[in-house]
């Protein structure tokens, strides 16, 4: 237990600091977006909240690149086979550079139709063509920078990783208010953001010579080794390219089988849980190099750092799912107003469950990934999509939002049990694992009743409080008492899970 103790600590201490390294920039977008939108205008903001989007959609041009280096520098690193290292990196960076000069050429060229199509403002778009045009300069820089970062932290040095990632985000968000204030248009936002850019992968390489020596000799580049990269990467990008799908798919429906006016009483709970997905996201992204570096030579090892990961996964999202389905309402109306909450609510329960059942997905994929079967990720989601369109197609038309919230439910259970299932099999075992099994009896136990207390009673009153309340610390004692065995409770509060970290 000792041992499975230090190993799963490091796991969750990387986790948290990929947590931090997400929380603080989305910190410093709120308070940075208003000043933003004022100072260039709702058109000039919305042009560059575009310029994230497609940054964003061009790293698919990536073709999993940097997830492939990830998995494959980890593994090496865990084998002690460091003469590997740099072949791989730098292959892995000279393919994505030269992919990702195709993707700003692309969007270079596709600019002038881009203005058009998006129906800018005429007295916008010639600014707007230029702002695009030098935007193409910021994508191979965003996507080497992002193949850096995964370099990191296949060394498992998350920190090091955060101390750019923290400040570069921060300064992607706070561009625009920058530039705004200065007086600068959207060629000046964009100037600023391929600065950032260019000073990010300037910042990683030199972080990545410091952590990993033999980066520091003369670049080595080995195009044999693209196959197996290639590979991996394929299926990476093909699961990239139908998870967007899937998550927004819903709204499509909604609009079209109801109204665009209902979207928004769907749309504002849905992305105030998915902003919840940043602990599952932070677990998957230390769980990864982890299992990488191990590999399925040491499959028991393997087995119990996925074991422990989904149990801590799962009790800490049970216990924030609980409150929001206890307090959801709430919440709502304290944020936009008692008639928006009132409406809302309802489709806030169910997704609440959704986006539980989808968080224990995460670590499977972790663990596919990590052992080099990207294409059970890619293969599973394929197959879940055409079921829940149908699904939500159903239930959207009949029950309206709340069919569509029921529709996430039943997508995410599908998922969850597709994805257990194909673990059990990666990790050749059959037996499900009482250590998963037993806290998801008692949470699932939890969350019926929270759902009949929170459909039966009137919000803001105090009965409704005090046994919500009483019912989370009920079962949060249960999960430490009866959950964990006395090793367990012994190193959580030796606190020696935050002191190990390399």
């Amino acid at each position: 237990m000792e041992a499975t103790g230090l190993r799963i600590g490091k796991v969750i201490r990387n986790a948290g600091l990929s947590f931090v390294g997400q929380a603080i920039p989305l910190t410093v977008a709120l308070f940075a977006v208003p000043y933003a939108l004022r100072s260039l205008g709702v058109e000039r903001f919305g042009v560059v909240s575009l310029f994230w989007a497609v940054l964003g959609y061009l790293s698919l041009f990536d073709l999993g690149f940097g997830r492939a280096t990830t998995r494959f520098v980890a593994q090496a690193l865990g084998a002690g086979d460091i003469k590997r290292v740099s072949p791989l990196v730098w292959t892995s960076l000279l393919v994505q550079a030269l992919l990702g000069c195709v993707g700003g050429v692309l969007l270079a060229s596709v600019t002038p139709f881009l203005v058009k199509a998006l129906n800018i403002s005429v007295g916008l778009q010639e600014e707007s063509t230029q702002a695009f045009q030098m935007l193409g300069v910021g994508v191979p820089l965003a996507i080497c920078a992002t193949s850096l970062r995964g370099t990191l932290e296949a060394a498992q040095r998350f920190g090091l990783a955060n101390a750019v990632r923290i400040p570069s985000l921060s300064m992607q968000f706070a561009a625009p208010m920058i530039a705004g204030l200065l007086g600068y248009g959207l060629t000046g936002v964009t100037f600023l953001l391929v600065v950032i850019q260019a000073l990010t992968a300037l910042s990683y390489l030199a972080l990545c010579s410091l952590a990993i020596p033999s980066l520091r000799k003369r670049p080595s580049v080995q195009f044999r080794i693209l196959r197996p990269l290639l590979s991996f990467g394929g299926w990476v990008t093909l699961y990239s390219m139908i998870v967007p799908v899937t998550i927004y798919l819903d709204r499509f429906l909604i609009a079209s089988l109801l109204s665009m006016a209902t979207v928004a009483y769907y749309t504002v709970p849905h992305e105030l849980l998915s902003r919840l997905q940043i602990i599952p996201a932070s677990l998957s992204a230390s769980m990864f190099p982890a299992i990488s570096a191990l590999g399925l030579s040491r499959g028991e090892d393997v087995q119990r750092l996925y074991r422990e990961s989904m149990r801590f996964l799962l009790m800490l999202m049970a216990l924030l799912t609980t409150a929001l389905v206890l307090f959801g309402e709430e919440m709502l109306e304290l944020w936009l107003g008692a008639s928006f909450g009132a409406y809302s609510a309802p489709v806030l329960r169910l997704l609440a469950i959704g986006f539980l059942l989808s968080a224990l997905v995460w670590p499977s994929s972790a663990l596919h990934h990590g052992i080099g079967r990207p294409d059970v990720v890619a293969k599973l989601f394929a197959v879940n999509l055409p079921l829940y369109a149908g699904v939500a197609w159903l239930l959207i038309s009949r029950l309206g939002l709340q069919g569509a919230a029921g529709a996430m439910v039943v997508r995410g259970g599908l998922e969850l049990l597709l994805f257990y299932r194909a673990s059990l099999n990666a990790l050749s075992t059959r037996r499900v694992d009482v250590g998963v099994l037993a806290p998801a009896v008692l949470w699932a136990s939890v969350l019926s009743l929270a759902f009949v207390l929170a459909t039966r009673m009137p919000p803001w009153t105090v009965l409704k409080f005090s046994t919500g309340l009483t019912l989370m610390i009920l079962a949060s004692v249960a999960s430490w008492q009866f959950l964990l065995d006395e090793r367990e409770r012994r190193w959580i509060r030796s606190l020696e899970w935050v002191r190990e970290y390399r």
